[in-house]
């Protein structure tokens, strides 16, 4: 696992092939480490947003599906991301356990909060009717602007 975390500081796959490639391979990447079956949901387009938008989009994505594998204990992952002029939409849900409550150790969620927070992204961790987690993320080029002019 620290093999992979290390690889994973090193990962050039956010500015070579594109945000969804990356968050595509990560999520195929963990679903496969976990045992659990992955159903992906991309769409492209030319967009693309600054190189460090797109690798704090690709962290915030990455960590929530690590998450999933480590106590999800969920079946089934549904990932989407859609990238387009109006700015990149991300969602990661799953069938597990849903939300639990937090450890005093752990950092996993603050760390996606203040990521987003870091780019002027929305995100949103919420339970997922049925049972397992929803996490979303949304980002506008629009909404950067206006947070940088605050």
């Amino acid at each position: 696992e620290l093999r992979m975390s290390i690889h994973d500081l090193r990962d050039e796959g956010v500015t070579t092939g594109g945000l969804s490639a990356a968050i595509a391979d990560a999520a195929r990447r963990e679903a496969a480490h976990a045992g659990t079956a992955v159903h992906l949901r991309v769409a492209d387009t030319p967009f693309r947003a600054s190189p460090a938008v797109e690798t704090e989009l690709y962290r915030i994505t990455q960590e929530a599906l690590v998450n999933v594998r480590r106590h999800a204990n969920a079946s089934n992952v549904w990932v989407s991301c859609h990238a387009g002029p109006g700015g990149v939409a991300v969602s990661v849900e799953d069938d597990g356990v849903g939300l639990q409550p937090g450890r005093p150790d752990s950092v996993g969620m603050a760390m996606m909060a203040e990521r987003a927070s870091r780019v002027g992204a929305q995100l949103e961790i919420s339970p997922r009717p049925g049972g397992g987690t929803i996490v979303s993320l949304e980002y506008s080029p629009a909404w950067r602007r206006e947070t940088q002019a605050q």
